[in-house]
């Protein structure tokens, strides 16, 4: 028997060496990425990992949420704020490659594009493997992934810089170099236009299940945006008035703003793309997009912290600026009679109340205003009325809207040179909406009965001096406040010296990108060049 075994080893060993591909043999009870992937079912796995990604911390919960709202002249990191050791210094542009909470931001917005091309890579395979899968959900499902994909380099790169890596094969380089320049972009076009062709229009997605994924209309929102931050404005006003005109579908701006931001009016007419949050329960560490279950997480509130310090009542995190609201730079100024500011800030004058963690309703005039110097406000946007769980709730985080679309669209114009009377309209379909009542906000607040007084764009253009540009400029910062949008305005219009001087880090262009990552420079041997301004 002993000599048997010999024999057998011998011939083994000789087999080995005549044959490199003998050691390949495939482990039948482990799964690969090549062998997962057979039937519709787990084709749905991976498109739903796709997904999952943009409620990790880093990429649209959390400090993804963060870091645009701090980075730009909304918000600022109170004394009071969790984390304050890091996102003070953030708040004033003092940023090192070393800071964890910003490489968390490129951790997972790469993680979300090894989940897309796993997508991209492995649904086609599975039309041949599965006859209840046809090639035409093989394709839409394709087209979320691209677009989803396309979603995380455009954040990448405007956070970043283009000198980043650019991966479309999953594990196609262990230590991938900067891409070429130009490549990031030319990549985020080619799979926002193969999006275009495959996705359904939002109309189609209405009364079925699958509302609230990416559709037509989303990846040509993006698009348009892409073209924007281009300065490419004739491609970018071709893709809005494809919206515009409903050739993607249906969109129409709500009647009332603060449906905008409520859990019982997702996914509503003006929606264009949101994260699906819900409210799952747990401790709120554990469910900010890593949890086990990645397609079930709660939205982490930008300004709220409850206990904070000895004070039982209720402080900020992140506040707002009293005097970006009121009384100062005019352009940044709420108007008087903006219906807006009830929905958007706590704190404002006859505001909303809340329910704090005691059950005590505070008005608008007892939310500890004052704890911080010169006083302050919080974001009500995407909040709750009533305490709960702290940070976390279910509310779903409306990333592009109607109104962002006709904004973009009335920008592209002007930089088109188009006449201010056609521009105007674009404009005052999102001004002339903000006078209009929130029925479904707190009883006894003006906001329910009130009819807001702003005069049309071009008649604030007069009585302010102002340019088009200035006016659009103004509703972007009144419309989308604290949405995640004006940091990238900011750098898009190149305004930093003026509104973002008065920060201990401001240094000019060198303040608009982040730091690449430190570890990534460690230990990437083919990282020796890219954005590395601020390291």
């Amino acid at each position: 028997m002993k000599k048997l075994s010999y024999t057998i080893l011998s011939t083994f060993i000789l087999l080995v060496a005549c044959q490199d591909s003998f050691l390949e043999l495939t482990d039948p009870s482990q799964y690969t990425v090549d062998s997962y992937y057979i039937n519709a079912a787990q084709a749905q796995q991976a498109i739903t990992a796709s997904y999952a990604s943009l409620q990790k911390s880093g990429v649209l919960n959390q400090h993804g949420v963060h870091f645009p709202d701090q980075l730009g002249d909304e918000f600022f990191a109170t004394g009071f704020a969790a984390g304050y050791g890091t996102y003070g210094p953030i708040s004033n542009l003092i940023i090192n490659s070393g800071d964890g909470f910003s490489n968390t931001i490129w951790e997972h917005l790469y993680e979300g594009i090894y989940t897309t091309n796993i997508a991209i890579d492995q649904i086609p395979t599975i039309v041949e493997q599965d006859n209840q899968f046809t090639q035409e959900e093989a394709d839409e499902l394709v087209g979320e992934a691209r677009f989803l994909r396309a979603f995380y380099y455009f954040r990448l790169v405007n956070f970043y810089g283009e000198e980043i890596p650019l991966q479309t094969v999953p594990g196609e380089e262990r230590f991938p170099a900067p891409a070429e320049p130009g490549a990031i972009y030319q990549q985020i076009e080619e799979d926002l236009k193969a999006a275009q062709q495959v996705l359904p229009t939002v109309d189609e997605r209405r009364g079925t299940p699958f509302l609230g994924k990416a559709t037509q209309g989303a990846a040509t929102a993006l698009l348009g945006k892409h073209y924007l931050f281009l300065e490419q404005y004739e491609a970018a006003a071709a893709e809005f008035a494809k919206i515009v005109n409903g050739e993607t579908g249906t969109y129409r701006l709500v009647d009332s703003y603060r449906e905008n931001f409520i859990q019982s009016t997702e996914i509503n007419d003006e929606s264009v793309f949101e994260v699906n949050y819900t409210i799952i329960g747990g401790s709120p560490w554990s469910v900010n997009g890593d949890n086990v279950n990645q397609d079930e997480s709660e939205l982490y509130t930008v300004s709220r912290s409850v206990n904070r310090q000895s004070n039982a009542r209720y402080f900020f995190n992140f506040a707002i600026r009293r005097d970006m609201v009121s009384n100062g730079d005019p352009l940044l100024n709420f108007e008087e009679g903006d219906n807006r500011v009830y929905a958007t800030f706590w704190g404002v004058e006859d505001g909303a109340s809340y329910v704090d963690t005691n059950g005590e309703t505070l008005a608008w005039n007892e939310q500890s205003w004052e704890v911080v110097e010169g006083g302050c406000y919080g974001l009500r946007k995407f909040d709750q009325d009533e305490a709960r769980n702290v940070n976390w709730n279910g509310t779903n985080l409306r990333v592009i809207r109607y109104a962002d679309v006709l904004l973009m669209y009335a920008e592209a114009l002007h930089m088109l040179g188009r006449p201010d009377t056609e521009i105007a309209q674009y404009i005052d379909m999102v001004r002339m909406r903000a006078n209009n009542p929130f029925p479904e906000d707190q009883p006894n607040m003006p906001s329910t009965t009130q009819t807001g007084s702003l005069p049309p764009v071009l008649d604030l253009m007069q009585q302010n001096s102002w340019s088009m540009m200035d006016a659009i400029i103004h509703e972007r910062y009144v419309e989308l406040f604290g949405e995640q949008k004006r940091w990238f305005d900011i750098r898009r219009w190149d305004i930093g010296n003026e509104v973002l001087s008065y920060k201990p880090g401001w240094r000019g262009e060198a303040s608009y990108f982040l730091p690449i990552p430190q570890d990534e420079l460690d230990n990437n041997p083919n990282f020796n060049t890219g954005n590395l301004a601020n390291n």
